[in-house]
């Protein structure tokens, strides 16, 4: 058996964009909680596996505050002495029409106090900002990145040189105190689509990883450089993960880099006939997923792995599946059923040596048709 593991799971709500923070050995993780935004959710780990749920982090504000209506994606650091918090602040009267960027402070990662002096919004000279000229003026998902006492702000915006429907970019902004802030060109700005969402930048490696998702499939894309500042190009590896595996971040944990990210389920499923991503709806399903193990390869790629911290959980002796038969399916390859025998919690351990064609993986269902189910790579 395995020992039972403790996910963060809402009763009521659903876990949105994720953001984890690393501080004195513990994982803290911040999510949104859908559908309704109000509040920015916080549980904290010692292993990425087992989960405390804390009080709230932050909460919408009173009437007539500049995030009265919604709070959408943050993104926490350590400036100094004190914790700070990047967030998306959405205002009741504009209805999401239009995106400013707040802040908020901590000094334990409890209580935080918010700084309403502080309101980014996107500049007019590189990016869209008039809510006319699209539905949605987009500036969120503010995400840091410091470099010698200055703190360079990632944001998804719009850059008004691009055609509409490829405006998405990656914007920069820099402060030195987290109050006031500078407006510069977009860091990525690829003319391919129309939202490059969630950005987030890590140093793995060689590379710096410019990681992002964007509303044309739910997916996590990534593109690296040498220098931060790029210019970046394409990887291989991108995207990260099938479709539907949404909104990753990543954290060095214990000598190693981790990759969280959380599961929609698509729109197929409960057969609702949505367009697109389908956010929100009322029987859609938003699972926070497994940590997955981060490293660079010696090609210079990203490589996702199995984490290690889940061997720990086992007891007992391992057990050998038998009886395992194999049947070509068309379109599908070999379809493989491993034992007659059912098994209640199980890790898989499973080599494949790929010999001709151009890729090789597994897909591992959970009803006929394989609408859930998980594929690897």
């Amino acid at each position: 058996t395995i020992q039972r593991l403790a996910i963060p799971v809402l009763a009521d709500q659903q876990i949105g964009d994720i953001e984890v923070f690393v501080h004195d050995g513990k994982i803290h993780l911040f999510h949104l909680t859908l559908p309704a935004h109000q509040n920015v959710g916080h549980w904290v780990s010692d292993d990425a596996l087992h989960w405390r749920q804390l009080p709230h982090a932050l909460t919408v504000g009173p009437r007539g505050a500049l995030d009265d209506g919604q709070i959408w994606t943050m993104t926490v650091f350590k400036w100094q002495d004190e914790f700070r918090m990047l967030y998306t602040a959405i205002t009741k009267h504009e209805n999401s029409f239009v995106q400013r960027v707040s802040i908020a402070s901590s000094n334990d990662l409890l209580t935080w106090k918010k700084h309403p002096e502080v309101l980014v919004e996107p500049d007019p000279r590189w990016y869209v900002r008039d809510p006319k000229v699209r539905k949605k003026s987009a500036f969120r998902d503010p995400f840091p990145w410091i470099v010698n006492g200055t703190i360079h702000m990632l944001v998804t915006a719009q850059d008004k040189t691009k055609p509409v429907l490829r405006q998405g970019c990656v914007a920069h902004y820099s402060s030195r105190d987290t109050i006031h802030w500078k407006a510069h060109p977009p860091l990525y700005s690829p003319g391919r689509w129309y939202d490059c969402e969630v950005a987030s930048l890590y140093k793995i490696g060689k590379y710096h990883w410019l990681f992002f998702g964007g509303r044309e499939s739910a997916e996590v894309r990534v593109v690296r450089a040498r220098d931060w500042r790029g210019p970046y190009q394409q990887a291989s590896s991108s995207p990260v993960l099938p479709p539907w595996n949404d909104n990753g971040r990543c954290c060095y944990f214990r000598g190693q880099w981790l990759f969280f990210h959380w599961y929609r389920q698509p729109p197929s499923i409960f057969n609702a006939g949505l367009a697109g991503y389908g956010y929100n709806h009322p029987k859609q399903r938003y699972v926070f997923c497994l940590p997955k193990e981060l490293r660079e390869t010696a090609s210079g790629q990203l490589e996702l792995m199995g984490f290690k911290g889940i061997s720990g959980l086992h007891r007992g002796k391992p057990c050998l599946a038998t009886g395992i038969k194999s049947q070509r399916v068309d379109g599908l390859g070999l379809r493989t059923k491993l034992s007659h025998r059912t098994f209640k919690d199980f890790e898989w351990t499973v080599t494949i040596r790929k010999v001709t064609g151009v890729a090789a993986g597994l897909v591992l269902r959970s009803d006929r048709p394989g609408v859930n189910a998980l594929w690897l790579r």
